[in-house]
């Protein structure tokens, strides 16, 4: 992994064990980090299939040159979901636009899906965490 600048695992609970704590966020960044990859973009739980490609997507985007930081490229995907900027894919809840978390059962909550902001909820962008080296890395703007 030398020469890593940033190791991106957009799957659901990607490289976790058993625990359910996140703590194996930790350990796998560590890992990779020790590895020699400068930062880790993963998740400590369950993604949302419809909003994980757009996401990536957009944050793929606004890193291309190293204009911004891994964090502020991050950052800024994530608050253009939150503000329903055109682009995004809108998910399919039910007739009452309500969905339903992924994968958890009967009891599981629900949310009610704002059709002018469809993915504005903090569960189709908040699960992913990035760790490392947040700066820039070649040319374009300095680290910051």
């Amino acid at each position: 992994m030398e020469h890593v600048e940033l190791l991106t695992l957009s799957a659901c609970e990607t490289g976790f064990g058993d625990s359910g704590n996140g703590s194996e966020a930790d350990v796998l960044a560590m890992l990779a980090e020790q590895r020699g990859a400068a930062a880790v973009l993963a998740t400590p739980w369950p993604v949302a299939d419809e909003s994980t490609p757009e996401l990536m997507q957009s944050f793929y985007r606004l890193r291309e040159g190293h204009i911004l930081s891994k964090a502020e490229a991050l950052q800024q995907a994530q608050l253009a979901m939150l503000r329903g900027a055109p682009n995004f894919n809108a998910p399919q809840g039910d007739q009452r636009g309500i969905l339903q978390y992924a994968g958890q059962g009967a009891n599981t909550p629900s949310f009610r899906i704002d059709p002018q902001k469809p993915l504005a909820h903090p569960y189709y962008w908040a699960a992913f965490v990035l760790s490392g080296d947040w700066r820039c890395r070649g040319s374009g703007r300095r680290p910051s």
